[in-house]
């Protein structure tokens, strides 16, 4: 029986990362990982299914961008993956009512699909299993859903970076990934205009590029950002060491998305030694609980950061903070799903 680690996509793309990473930490999966490239999201990648043959074991890690240029499409690639597999998937950026209700029903049937064709699922949170749970209709289909259901949570290793302390003169907020609708960079950006209307030296600025399809989000944002009377800029991708050495040594970590349910920018900032605020909600409370200290729970970002720019060393972790799982442990876990199938 062939048996696949199967990794697709765009190099820069999150999703994808994670994945080679995670293949690169455990023997098992890196001698089955088979790199499937492609140069864009938004379609199949070229050579998926020569990668998953009939009769084969795979895994795959799957969100919708990466498999079609609509949810119907991504729906039908991993159908047509799955109809002569065995496949465990991996689901990403798992679908939410408050992304508007006709995007919601789009993607919900297809994350519907992709847990109905797999034999076993990871999600990255207890919350995202819900998510996904309501995904499905049916009590015997939502019955299916949990029993092969894994939450492994998103790796996180403490860096060793540590970046200079703010001079105290002026703040950088800083937010950090690709900018896309939604993200909360605006609500950033009021926060800084407030604040620079009581006096504060302060601007914002995004580690990472713009969204493939939302490159006109920058200036729109820059316009908002002038109008306030406040700088803003984006740094553009950033290599990984490169990076690391920008958040640790950033002013204010933010990361501010509305509707987050999984976030590898979250362990990013707390990987360079740095306590981010993010908005309370069902993920960053089960975070919060699972690594006490780890984060600034807002309920609201315009006082948070206020709070952190008058005390920057709130958003400096503590050495004794306990962070986790390894990328080896989420990698074993991951593992161990894949041998079981095969």
């Amino acid at each position: 029986m062939t048996v696949r680690y199967v990794v697709a996509g765009p190099a820069r793309h999150g999703v994808v990362r994670h994945a080679l990473r995670l293949g690169e930490s455990e023997p098992f999966l890196s001698q089955a990982l088979v790199r499937v490239s492609s140069e864009v999201s938004g379609r199949e990648p070229p050579g998926l299914r020569d990668a998953v043959p009939r009769g084969s074991t795979a895994f795959l890690h799957v969100t919708d961008r990466l498999f079609g240029a609509s949810p119907e499409d991504a729906a039908a690639t991993i159908r047509a993956v799955a109809a002569g597999s065995t496949l465990a998937l991996s689901l990403h950026d798992v679908p939410q009512v408050s992304e508007g209700e006709e995007w919601f029903r789009r993607r919900r049937g297809a994350y519907a699909e992709f847990a109905s064709v797999a034999t076993q699922i990871v999600v990255a949170s207890e919350f995202e299993k819900a998510l996904l749970v309501a995904c499905v209709d049916d009590p015997e289909s939502v019955a299916a859903v949990r029993r092969k259901t894994t939450v492994v949570p998103l790796p996180l290793e403490r860096g060793g970076y540590r970046g200079p302390a703010p001079d105290g003169e002026s703040a950088e907020i800083a937010v950090l990934g690709y900018l896309y609708p939604g993200k909360g960079v605006e609500d950033v950006i009021d926060a800084a205009a407030t604040m620079a209307a009581d006096g504060h030296v302060v601007s914002v600025v995004n580690y990472g590029a713009a969204a493939e399809g939302h490159e006109d989000l920058v200036g729109q944002l820059q316009d908002r950002a002038g109008r306030a009377g406040v700088r803003f800029r984006v740094t553009g991708y950033l290599g990984d060491d490169e990076l690391a050495t920008a958040l640790a040594g950033a002013g204010v970590p933010v990361a501010p998305h509305r509707h987050i349910s999984a976030s590898g920018s979250v362990n990013s900032w707390i990987a360079a030694g740095r306590r981010p605020i993010v908005r309370r909600g069902g993920y960053s409370v089960e975070v919060a609980d699972r690594l006490p200290g780890a984060l600034v729970l807002a309920d609201s970002l315009h006082d948070a950061i206020t709070a952190a720019v008058d005390d920057p060393g709130s958003t400096r972790l503590d050495p004794a903070t306990r962070v986790g799982p390894t990328w080896a442990k989420a990698a074993t876990m991951h593992a161990v799903i894949l041998r079981g199938l095969s």
